[in-house]
């Protein structure tokens, strides 16, 4: 079962506050409602120009644009972790949840690591 992004979620609830359809939306923007559904669900991702279409769609306000937008910028930063083994999972998992704490010195080692594996493959 897919997981509602940042994204997704503030979209349907700008949507239904607004009293739009998903299939009147999907006209609007010359898209399918499977494919808006996908997108607001997180099965999809956010193809480029979309915040816009969707944000003329249900005339989003300047602050309802900036804020799509910065739960899109979210959303496409999401990590979907079944991509990767149990024990990748819990690697991802620990530096998600240690990263904060961090020093500056050691998030650039890790940096490094990650470069110098990147151009090795």
């Amino acid at each position: 079962m897919s997981q509602l992004t940042p994204f997704g979620l503030l979209l349907r609830q700008l949507r239904l506050k607004k009293n739009i359809r998903l299939s009147k939306m999907a006209d609007d923007i010359g898209s399918s409602p499977s494919i808006v559904s996908g997108i607001e669900l997180g099965r999809r991702p956010i193809p480029a120009g979309y915040v816009d279409k969707v944000a003329n769609a249900i005339k989003a306000s300047v602050e309802e644009f900036h804020d799509l937008m910065e739960k899109a910028q979210q959303s496409r930063s999401i990590i979907k972790l079944k991509q990767f083994s149990s024990n990748d999972q819990i690697l991802v998992n620990e530096l998600a949840r240690k990263v904060d704490e961090l020093s500056d010195e050691e998030k650039e080692k890790i940096k490094k690591i990650l470069s110098l594996s990147a151009h090795s493959k």
